[in-house]
């Protein structure tokens, strides 16, 4: 992995990894899957297959593909799983968990409008998300669609059980 060695920050890494999923990804729908014991399983829960594939893909792949990423970075992860309606992952970096949302093509700014929030700060603070535009700058402008977003994120993590793939990319670069 060349990011270990080309001195980039863990921020620089972070949005590095966000940008090749968020740019690389179409949501349309959620992943084939199947649960086997108790815990969700795709195909799509290994980034090396979603990124390599002619598949669309939902919010589940692409929090659990972003999150192998920084994790093969070498950057701490957790993703996050509300009910059915939205899966978020995030990263740790200068000594904070912020959210980077490849699905819904966004993160969210804390007030001080430079520090990316975390998780728990948008569940404390439900207009950072409904004052963000989501899906790209190619998406319609709907304040109401934006406002809805922050009844996604509800007070805990519902921690549906999932497996990821074994991502194993062997020749990742972020230059």
């Amino acid at each position: 992995y060349a990011g270990k060695r080309d001195g980039l920050t863990d921020l620089q890494k972070a949005l590095a990894i966000w940008l090749l999923v968020r740019d690389s990804l179409y949501h349309y729908n959620g992943p084939e899957g199947w649960v086997e014991e108790g815990v969700l399983k795709s195909d799509l829960f290994d980034a090396v297959h979603l990124l390599n594939s002619y598949e669309n893909s939902g919010c589940s792949c692409d929090a659990i593909s972003l999150s192998q990423l920084w994790r093969h970075a070498g950057l701490k992860t957790r993703v996050w799983n509300f009910a059915t309606t939205h899966w978020i992952s995030e990263v740790w970096f200068e000594d904070a968990w912020h959210m980077l949302d490849a699905d819904m093509r966004a993160f969210y700014l804390r007030r001080d409008n430079q520090t990316i929030a975390g998780v728990e700060d948008c569940i404390r603070d439900r207009d950072l998300i409904r004052r963000t535009h989501h899906y790209g700058p190619f998406a319609k402008t709907d304040a109401k669609d934006d406002a809805a977003h922050g009844g996604w994120y509800l007070e805990k993590n519902t921690a549906t059980a999932y497996e990821a793939g074994s991502c194993a990319p062997n020749a990742l670069s972020l230059r």
